[in-house]
């Protein structure tokens, strides 16, 4: 491994969070200004997460099952 590639791994596994977290930010402001309400933006953003989550699991279980079968 070479140290410009450790560089680069580290630059891009340190972004996401911030990235995401970005996200949830000005969707939970939006949601408050558009629904005038702190329980339903702050339901939706844990909702949405769960949501995302699973289709996380679903991916890594389907690829993982397509690849057994190449061992």
């Amino acid at each position: 491994m070479t140290a410009e590639f450790a560089d680069m791994s580290d630059e891009i596994t340190a972004k996401p969070p911030l990235a995401i977290a970005l996200v949830l930010c000005c969707s939970f402001v939006f949601l408050i200004a558009a629904l005038r309400s702190i329980a339903l933006p702050i339901k939706a953003i844990v909702l949405n997460r769960l949501a995302a989550g699973s289709d996380l699991g679903t991916c890594v279980g389907v690829s993982v099952r397509m690849n057994a079968g190449a061992l």
